[in-house]
Protein backbone atom coordinates (compact mmCIF):
# COMPACT_ATOMS: atom_id res chain seq x y z
CA UNK A 1 0.00 0.00 0.00
CA UNK A 2 2.85 2.38 0.82
CA UNK A 3 4.42 1.81 -2.58
CA UNK A 4 1.08 2.53 -4.30
CA UNK A 5 0.70 5.75 -2.30
CA UNK A 6 4.25 6.81 -3.16
CA UNK A 7 3.96 5.92 -6.88
CA UNK A 8 0.31 6.41 -7.87
CA UNK A 9 1.16 6.66 -11.58
CA UNK A 10 2.70 3.17 -11.57
CA UNK A 11 0.91 1.09 -8.93
CA UNK A 12 -2.88 0.81 -9.26
CA UNK A 13 -3.65 -2.45 -7.47
CA UNK A 14 -2.91 -3.62 -3.94
CA UNK A 15 -3.55 -7.00 -2.34
CA UNK A 16 -3.24 -6.80 1.44
CA UNK A 17 -3.83 -9.72 3.77
CA UNK A 18 -3.68 -9.01 7.50
CA UNK A 19 -1.94 -5.68 6.99
CA UNK A 20 -0.06 -4.38 10.02
CA UNK A 21 -0.84 -0.75 9.30
CA UNK A 22 0.89 1.88 11.40
CA UNK A 23 -0.20 5.43 12.16
CA UNK A 24 1.99 6.51 9.23
CA UNK A 25 -0.25 4.61 6.82
CA UNK A 26 -3.38 6.47 7.93
CA UNK A 27 -1.53 9.79 7.72
CA UNK A 28 -0.37 9.07 4.17
CA UNK A 29 -3.88 8.13 3.05
CA UNK A 30 -5.34 11.29 4.59
CA UNK A 31 -2.84 13.41 2.66
CA UNK A 32 -4.09 12.09 -0.70
CA UNK A 33 -6.65 14.19 -2.54
CA UNK A 34 -8.19 11.09 -4.13
CA UNK A 35 -7.40 7.42 -4.56
CA UNK A 36 -10.07 6.77 -7.16
CA UNK A 37 -7.61 5.03 -9.49
CA UNK A 38 -6.49 2.62 -6.75
CA UNK A 39 -7.99 -0.87 -6.56
CA UNK A 40 -7.50 -2.65 -3.23
CA UNK A 41 -8.31 -6.07 -1.85
CA UNK A 42 -8.02 -5.87 1.93
CA UNK A 43 -8.63 -8.88 4.15
CA UNK A 44 -8.11 -9.61 7.82
CA UNK A 45 -8.93 -12.35 10.31
CA UNK A 46 -11.56 -11.75 12.98
CA UNK A 47 -9.19 -13.15 15.62
CA UNK A 48 -6.31 -10.79 14.77
CA UNK A 49 -6.85 -8.59 17.80
CA UNK A 50 -3.58 -9.21 19.67
CA UNK A 51 -0.85 -9.99 17.14
CA UNK A 52 2.77 -9.81 18.34
CA UNK A 53 4.98 -7.73 16.01
CA UNK A 54 8.39 -6.05 16.20
CA UNK A 55 6.45 -2.88 17.11
CA UNK A 56 4.63 -4.59 19.99
CA UNK A 57 1.22 -6.26 20.13
CA UNK A 58 -1.17 -4.88 17.52
CA UNK A 59 -4.92 -5.09 16.98
CA UNK A 60 -4.79 -5.74 13.22
CA UNK A 61 -8.56 -6.10 12.95
CA UNK A 62 -9.04 -2.58 14.30
CA UNK A 63 -6.27 -1.15 12.12
CA UNK A 64 -7.61 -2.80 8.95
CA UNK A 65 -11.09 -1.45 9.67
CA UNK A 66 -9.61 2.04 10.06
CA UNK A 67 -7.65 1.80 6.80
CA UNK A 68 -10.72 0.48 5.00
CA UNK A 69 -12.77 3.49 6.11
CA UNK A 70 -10.01 5.93 5.10
CA UNK A 71 -9.61 4.32 1.68
CA UNK A 72 -13.38 4.56 1.14
CA UNK A 73 -13.36 8.28 1.96
CA UNK A 74 -10.68 8.75 -0.71
CA UNK A 75 -12.83 6.88 -3.28
CA UNK A 76 -10.52 3.88 -3.65
CA UNK A 77 -12.13 0.87 -5.31
CA UNK A 78 -12.01 -1.55 -2.43
CA UNK A 79 -13.05 -5.05 -1.54
CA UNK A 80 -12.86 -5.43 2.25
CA UNK A 81 -13.21 -8.90 3.78
CA UNK A 82 -13.20 -10.09 7.38
CA UNK A 83 -12.92 -13.87 7.77
CA UNK A 84 -12.78 -16.28 10.67
CA UNK A 85 -9.13 -16.87 11.50
CA UNK A 86 -5.97 -15.44 12.91
CA UNK A 87 -2.59 -14.19 11.68
CA UNK A 88 -1.47 -17.40 9.97
CA UNK A 89 -0.64 -18.73 6.53
CA UNK A 90 -3.77 -20.90 6.64
CA UNK A 91 -6.03 -17.83 6.61
CA UNK A 92 -4.08 -16.16 3.80
CA UNK A 93 -3.85 -19.33 1.73
CA UNK A 94 -7.60 -19.91 1.90
CA UNK A 95 -8.26 -16.23 1.10
CA UNK A 96 -5.90 -16.01 -1.86
CA UNK A 97 -8.29 -17.43 -4.52
CA UNK A 98 -10.91 -14.79 -3.59
CA UNK A 99 -8.28 -12.06 -3.70
CA UNK A 100 -7.02 -13.10 -7.12
CA UNK A 101 -10.55 -13.38 -8.49
CA UNK A 102 -11.12 -9.77 -7.44
CA UNK A 103 -8.26 -8.61 -9.67
CA UNK A 104 -8.79 -11.00 -12.58
CA UNK A 105 -12.57 -10.95 -13.00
Amino acid sequence: LHIALAYPNFIHQVLSQSGAFLTKTAKEIKQQSTLASLRVYLSVGLSETAVPTHKGTMDLLKRNREIYQLLKTKQAQICYVEKAGDHTWGLWQNDLPDALRYFFR
